[in-house]
């Protein structure tokens, strides 16, 4: 059975019209109404994007639910993260070599934060590895090239192209940890997960909704 986020994602194309060119209003929280949204202000944060278990989501009652899981009861937070639709634009208006620099330069804003009751918030710092992974981005597939996943849109015009052009994009792959213990991958169709060492099972994270913390 497909996790909550996957089905968000894989129920729309790629880049479904609820995705504005902008990132979606930040959602509000007050630090009473998440158990561990004080210890995050008390860290220093202020807004983030959450990970949690396949069912994460950005509500109260989902952050308290699913941000802690696997063997250790670990949940973990991206601070800084570039909002969405500039994600959109670097690859629809950018070539591969031009979308993999602009990507690579966006991302290295981006920290990694571990939580744990015993230990807090924890800053994982910046990433310490970057592979764009895609060979070719959809303006290149527009442009006449097949798409990442090789497939002709040739035979498409207009938005139809394009959706063929965006199927199943598989984005970069970013890692933190001095041995890339802590890899992102970037591929909002059909999710966007972390994968822990040591950990069978995959963290997904909500990249639409940025999260900001009112105490």
């Amino acid at each position: 059975m497909k996790s909550t986020a996957a089905l968000i994602f894989s129920a729309l194309p790629f880049f479904a019209l609820i995705f504005e060119s902008s990132q979606l209003e930040a959602k509000t929280f007050k630090t009473a109404e998440v158990s561990w949204l004080a210890r995050a202000s008390e860290a220093g944060i202020t807004a983030f994007h959450v990970c949690g278990t396949a069912d994460i989501l950005a509500s109260r009652k989902s952050l308290n639910k699913d941000f802690l899981s696997g063997p250790n009861m670990t949940g973990y937070l991206l601070v800084g993260l570039f909002n969405y639709g500039k994600y959109r634009q670097i690859v629809e208006e950018k070539t591969q070599k031009d979308a993999a620099t602009a990507l690579q330069e966006e991302f290295s804003k981006t920290h990694l934060w571990s939580y744990s009751e015993e230990n807090g918030f924890v800053d994982l710092g910046a990433p310490t590895s970057f592979n764009p992974f895609f060979k070719r981005t959809i303006k290149d597939c527009i442009n006449g090239a097949k798409s990442n996943v090789g497939a002709d849109c040739s035979q498409f015009e207009g938005s139809d192209k394009r959706s063929c052009c965006s199927e199943k994009f598989s984005g970069p792959v970013v890692a933190w940890g001095t041995k890339g213990e802590y890899r992102l991958s970037y591929s909002p169709d059909p999710s966007v997960r972390v994968k822990v060492a040591g950990e069978a099972k995959n963290r997904f994270c909500n990249v639409s909704d940025r999260i900001s913390i009112e105490k």
